[in-house]
């Protein structure tokens, strides 16, 4: 029982990483031939940059065209410089990621960066373009929501419920007949918990195969767990210990 939690917590620390830290971009023309997408945690800031088929961004100056730049403008230090993936002659092409590494940066402090580039193609370049990359660094773990879904209410529940707790998440406790999309939506993380084969409420199953979609991570656990991961028709999952 003692690893069985102690992988839980581990579970949910990892899973809960997924969605935290994600900064929001602000200030992107709609004609812009890229996409971009920003997150922060404690050791830098993440720009991730997917360009369109022919056009490009400079990593330096070659001459023409301004290098891109990420500039903290409050809640944050950077450590060093911004580090670059390897370019072709000064350009970044296609999928990449531009880090800022931080120091002294809280989990949970607010953050505000400013993205420049310029992005040109074979034959124009298009005016210089700023984005605002706005939120926070992480979420410090106590903060953390965490939505534990059950057969029923009971004595187990109640147990993993108090665990949680004391290990500094805030827990809700739920059933799988109550379960709903916008509670998934308003935790960081869903435990889809299960006792011991044979020893859950059968009349959980069929709710355990249609559980909610939902963007929040989930830690699926035993064999609910397995019924939840084919239920959802995905094709791999981590197995039993």
């Amino acid at each position: 029982m003692r690893l069985l939690r102690v992988l839980v917590i581990g579970c949910v620390m990892a899973a809960a990483v997924v969605g935290q830290g994600s900064l929001a971009v602000e200030g992107l023309p709609d004609n812009a031939p890229l996409t971009v997408k920003a997150t922060a945690t404690t050791d830098g800031l993440t720009v991730h940059v997917v360009m369109q088929r022919g056009w490009h961004l400079y990593a330096r100056d070659v001459g023409g065209g301004r290098p891109v730049a990420v500039t903290l403008e409050s809640g944050a230090a950077s450590a060093r410089s911004l580090v670059l993936p390897p370019d072709e002659d000064g350009k970044l092409k296609g999928s990449f990621d531009l880090v800022l590494p931080l120091k002294g940066a809280a989990a949970g402090a607010p953050v505000v960066a400013r993205f420049d580039f310029m992005a040109c193609d074979p034959l124009m370049c298009m005016p210089p373009m700023t984005v605002s990359l706005k939120g926070q660094v992480g979420a410090a773990s106590g903060s953390l929501k965490v939505l534990l879904v059950a057969d029923v209410r009971d004595d187990h529940s109640a147990r993993v419920a108090a665990f949680l707790g004391a290990h500094g998440f805030t827990p809700t406790v739920t059933t799988y007949g109550e379960v709903t999309t916008s509670l998934c939506d308003a935790h960081d993380v869903v435990v889809a918990d299960s006792k011991l084969f044979g020893k859950y409420e059968r009349g959980a199953l069929p709710s355990v195969r249609g559980f909610p979609r939902t963007t929040t991570p989930i830690v699926a656990v035993g064999f609910f767990g397995t019924e939840l991961v084919e239920g959802q028709g995905l094709a791999m999952t981590s197995g039993y210990i």
